[in-house]
Parts: structure tokens; C-alpha cells; sequence
């Protein structure tokens, strides 16, 4: 049987249609745990009408404590043998527990996954296939520092916990839960946790999963720690690259970590305000690792375009410059993040 958590907060406008995509799955024992986080809106109400007319359902509502405590009641109060994650404004296509289920009883080792579309301003856009063939421990720990491109893809998603299905024996049995401390990253660092537990990747090479990108969501937002949640990102990244010294895929996901959060900080200081941009967090960043930010043992045809062009660009040009090229690249798409769907 599977458990599917889902953490809710305010989540009225998509909260049906979530809920739904779940019960439409066939082929598969399910349980759903909708799980309330203090939400002020109707999805109480939403909650409890499907719970009463659906014996799969189990609700929950508890005072708000942020996602990650939220996941971590739910695998706390989960029944099944796999635990799957969907987030109250999204939705699962139709049969795609099924198919993940029968890959992964037949690979108890395996952490299957599949990939996802998004959605922003009404309009569904599908990711590049995913694809990879033995893939080492490694690639798949780079891959979840940052999304890495080459020899294997394994979607534009990959550090989220959903579009995959977790080993609940697994998870209890090494204690794996989600960081309460952090908002960004608390997949990641619960993805590598669990990655030192299994032996291999199985992709299901289906978009089972849509994602709405949210103008409100954290991803989204102005964030007035966003450098201190990325220097303690860092150190969780550069303390689980220890245990894999000097792999090129690794140092690689690294640099560009670096560059995404450099990026990161300055459309962050632009969602602020949009007038007297010093970059001042994003050029403090580059100082405080420049020395990891000039790795050599690296791959970097596995890196993005942008983030390559900015690598080398930095070679030449002052940082501050290249602040400002950052800034114009990422203007129009930040914009667009901000806006209402």
C-alpha cells in the first residue's frame, strides 16, 4: 500500500482537484493523508467532506508548523510500505502510482521516480525526458545538489521529494526526516539522507506529476534570510561531498549550486525593490566561497549554459559585473514568477 501525504495550508483554490487526481489512481492500495497546517481558509471544510465519503482518506489538522514538520507527522502516522509526497496545489496524473508500486516491489532498493510537468499562468509545459543507465551513487548525489545535464537526466525537479516514491522501512529504520530549521533545501537534505540507503535509481519515464508554480510560494518571494538558508544549505552540501572527495560530477553540481544561489540573490534583492540594486548579498556570497567557486576538477558540459557562461564570464569580468548580467538575464522570468497564474 501506498501513503500519500500531502501538507495543506490555504489551499482551497486547488485543494479539490489534488485530491481528486488521488482518487482517480487505480490498479493501486492507497491511503491519503490530508493534513491540515493550521489553515484559515475552507480547506478544512474540503478535508473533511472527502474524509467522511472516502474510507482512504485520513484527515488530520494540527497548529502550523511549516511543511517539513508537517511531512514528518505524516510519515509519522503513515500505514503503508511506500510513501509518496504531493503538495496541495498540484495533482497526479491518472495510473501513475500503479506503474510506480509494481517498479518498486520488484526493487526494494530502488527509489523510483518520474517526471513532471509545471504549470504557470494557466499554460502546461512538460519536461525533457528523463533518462540515465547505471547510474553511480555519485551522479546521483550531484544530481541532487543541483540539476546536472551529460550522461544522465534526471529531471529539472529532482531535489523535490515529490514525483518519487520513498521505502517507508527505509526512512524509519535510519530515522529520515525532513529538517524543521530549513525552507529551503529541506528536500535536498532529506533526499540525501535517503539516498545513502538504496542501490539505484528506477525512472519511470512518464509525467505523472504537475506542478504549479505559485507567485506566493517560497520559491517566489522576497526572503530577507535567503543568504543565511544558503550558507546553511552549503554546509550540508560541501559535509555530504566529503564522503565523495574530488568526484568531478560532484564538484560540478557544487559550482553550480553556487552560481543558481548567486542568481538566487540577486533576483532576490530585485523582488525587494527594483531600484538601487547593489547585489550586495550575491557579491558577499562569491567572496565568502570564491575559492570553491574556482574548483578545477570539474565536468562542465554538465552544467547549464547561463551558469557555464557566468564561470567563465567571471574569469574576466568583476563579479559586480557580472551581478548585473545575472540581473538581465533573469528579469523577465522572475517577473513572470511574481505574477498570478
Amino acid at each position: 500500500m501506498i501513503s500519500i501525504i500531502v501538507p495543506i495550508y490555504n489551499a482551497e483554490k486547488w485543494l479539490k482537484q489534488c485530491i481528486n487526481s488521488v482518487l482517480k489512481q487505480t490498479d493501486v492500495e492507497f491511503e491519503l493523508l490530508l493534513i491540515d497546517d493550521g489553515s484559515t481558509d475552507k480547506s478544512a471544510e474540503i478535508c473533511y467532506s472527502f474524509s467522511q465519503n472516502d474510507a482512504r482518506i485520513r484527515y488530520f489538522k494540527k497548529q502550523n508548523g511549516g511543511v517539513s514538520q508537517t511531512r514528518n507527522f505524516g510519515i509519522e502516522h503513515a500505514a503503508g510500505d511506500w510513501i509518496t509526497f504531493l503538495d496541495s496545489d498540484d495533482y497526479l496524473e491518472e495510473g501513475i502510482l500503479s506503474k510506480a508500486e509494481k517498479l518498486a516491489t520488484s526493487n526494494l532498493k530502488s527509489m523510483v521516480i518520474w517526471n513532471a510537468a509545471y504549470i504557470a499562468n494557466g499554460k502546461k509545459t512538460s519536461s525533457p525526458d528523463l533518462y540515465g543507465e547505471k547510474i553511480r551513487r555519485e551522479e546521483i548525489v550531484a544530481a541532487t545538489i543541483y540539476e546536472c545535464y551529460g550522461r544522465i537526466f534526471l529531471g529539472y525537479f529532482f531535489r523535490a521529494v515529490w514525483g518519487k516514491l520513498f521505502n517507508k522501512n527505509i526512512i524509519l529504520e535510519n530515522n529520515i526526516r525532513f529538517d524543521e530549521s530549513l525552507y529551503l533545501g529541506e528536500d535536498a537534505k532529506f533526499l540525501l539522507q535517503y539516498i545513502h540507503y538504496i542501490d539505484s535509481i528506477c525512472i519511470l519515464n512518464e509525467c505523472g506529476y504537475n506542478y504549479r508554480l505559485q507567485p506566493q510560494s517560497a520559491v517566489h518571494r522576497y526572503k530577507n534570510d535567503l543568504l543565511e538558508q544558503s550558507r546553511r544549505q552549503l554546509k550540508m552540501i560541501k559535509g555530504e561531498a566529503m564522503l565523495y572527495p574530488q568526484d568531478e560530477c560532484i564538484n560540478t553540481a557544487i559550482i553550480s549550486f553556487l552560481w543558481g544561489t548567486f542568481n538566487a540573490l540577486v533576483a532576490n534583492e530585485w523582488l525587494q525593490r527594483e531600484d538601487r540594486l547593489s547585489f550586495h548579498e550575491a557579491i558577499l556570497w562569491y567572496q565568502e566561497n570564491k575559492q570553491d567557486f574556482t574548483m578545477e576538477k570539474i565536468k562542465p558540459k554538465q552544467m547549464s549554459k547561463f551558469l557555464r557562461l557566468e564561470m567563465y564570464a567571471s574569469r574576466m569580468l568583476p563579479i559586480h559585473i557580472i551581478s548585473k548580467m545575472s540581473f538581465a538575464y533573469n528579469k523577465n522570468r522572475y517577473r513572470k514568477n511574481v505574477k498570478q497564474g
